[in-house]
């Protein structure tokens, strides 16, 4: 709720909204943050798409615009990442698109992956890249999903038998990869370790014991 801070080693720089000043964060509710190849923030708020300005040091603010042929899917944004061709991936409360940064454009996602298995409306909680360069998507109630850049194939990892998947609940709040190429999960209920070459899942959770 209190916008966005820097840290400069030793103090703070804080930049707050100010509804009434373009330059400045279009919200103070900061949900996601990325940067690009040459050092410019992309803050992702509960209201609007945000880019911030190294050198000019201010903000330009992106919302829904029903006026484009693609635009923002909602206003809400909780995930950005970068892919390995210079595109912001957006997800928000209402599916996810895509960013050209190099000509400031929306891209529609339907043009880049071959079928989105519903990405385009679903809750995107969060992106992660692998070093492999495929692009992991974290949903709400709907699993986790793997673009590979490479053939523009979507795999879904989605829960239908306790017997077969471990990690036993399909809202993803964050993914990350370890030194051996594992992908871990953190979900609803527990953590979960995803063994990318098995494709077997082993689920992680508290016990009092």
């Amino acid at each position: 709720t209190d916008g966005l801070s820097r840290y400069e080693g030793n103090t703070f720089t804080n930049f707050i909204c100010n509804i009434d000043d373009p330059k400045t964060l279009s919200n103070n509710y900061i949900n996601a943050i990325c940067e690009d190849s040459i050092g410019n923030l992309y803050i992702g708020t509960e209201d609007g798409l945000n880019i911030y300005n190294r050198k000019n040091q201010n903000f330009k603010r992106i919302y829904r615009d029903t006026t484009l042929h693609t635009t923002l899917p909602s206003n809400r944004i909780y995930a950005l990442e970068i892919d390995k061709k210079n595109r912001l991936w957006i997800g928000t409360y209402y599916g996810m698109v895509l960013y050209n940064i190099s000509n400031q454009s929306f891209i529609d996602p339907k043009s880049v992956i071959k079928d989105l298995m519903g990405l385009d409306t679903f809750f995107i909680t969060t992106f992660f890249k692998d070093e492999k360069k495929n692009i992991w998507t974290g949903t709400y109630k709907r699993g986790f999903f793997k673009f590979n850049q490479d053939n523009y194939e979507l795999t879904n990892y989605l829960v239908h038998d306790e017997k077969e998947y471990a990690y036993l609940n399909n809202t993803i709040y964050r993914i990350f990869e370890d030194s051996y190429s594992n992908i871990w999960i953190t979900t609803g209920n527990g953590i979960a370790k995803l063994d990318s070459e098995q494709r077997k899942i082993k689920r992680f959770i508290y016990s009092k014991s």
